[in-house]
Parts: C-alpha cells; sequence; structure tokens
C-alpha cells in the first residue's frame, strides 16, 4: 500500500509532463501556421504593390495581375475607375477576405490601392460607398 502510494504522485506528474509537452507541440504548429500565414501575406502585399513611381494605368498595366472587373463609381461628385484584381496567389495559410483593388481619378492616375477589400479598410469602405455607374467583367 505505501508502495502504490509513492506511485500515485509520479503518476499524475507524468500525466501533467505529457500534457505539457502535448500542449506545447500544439502550440508551436499553431505558432508556425501564424508565420507562415504572415509570410504569405507579406508575398502577396509586396506581388500587388505598385511600383514606386508608377501611377497611371498604363504604367499599372504591365506590372499588375490584368482586372477581373473594371467599374465606374461615383464617389465625392466624382466618377472613379476601379479595377478589382482576382488574385491567384492566395495560399492555404493567408485566405483574403476579398480581392485586391486599385482606383483610378478621371485623369487615370492611381489614388488607393489594398491588396484585399473585405476587411472593411479606407479603400474598401470608399469603393463600396460609391454609386456604380458602369461595369466590365464577369
Amino acid at each position: 500500500m505505501a508502495a502504490d502510494m509513492a506511485r500515485e504522485p509520479k503518476s499524475l506528474l507524468s500525466a501533467f509532463g505529457s500534457f505539457a509537452i502535448a500542449a506545447g507541440v500544439l502550440f508551436l504548429i499553431l505558432a508556425l501556421f501564424v508565420i507562415v500565414g504572415l509570410y504569405q501575406e507579406s508575398v502577396a502585399k509586396e506581388r500587388l504593390k505598385p511600383p514606386e513611381g508608377a501611377t497611371s494605368i498604363e504604367e499599372l498595366r504591365n506590372h499588375l495581375p490584368p482586372p477581373d472587373l473594371v467599374q465606374r463609381i461615383e464617389a465625392d461628385s466624382q466618377v472613379y475607375t476601379v479595377w478589382w484584381i482576382d488574385y491567384e496567389g492566395a495560399q492555404f495559410f493567408w485566405l483574403p477576405s476579398g480581392p485586391p483593388v486599385y482606383v483610378f481619378d478621371a485623369q487615370c492616375e492611381l489614388v488607393m490601392w489594398s491588396h484585399e477589400t473585405g476587411d472593411g479598410g479606407e479603400v474598401s469602405q470608399f469603393v463600396y460607398s460609391g454609386t456604380p455607374v458602369e461595369s466590365s467583367g464577369p
């Protein structure tokens, strides 16, 4: 009986140690998912970022994926051209909540852009608050 009492704390310690190891491994796996996701998002942002000095539609046409949808919207009493890009570079660990978008003024100059539009950022709010005037695309 004394031998059983001596084993009980050791088995409890052993069970706690196994749980701690499993929790640590799970934490490392989750941390790896987060790190890979952040890396993939940064690669996507860099790929979709307009090149330094390129501000017109013509300059950006050669550097960006082709637009999936081109839309003209009216916002703030002006008409803007909006490029929606179907970015196929999304990876398993980084799933954007909306497509990349580029907004051009009446002179076809880039005024704002976002690498994803579903999170309600400034560009998303601007584009979604505008009144569609014309659309072309699928």
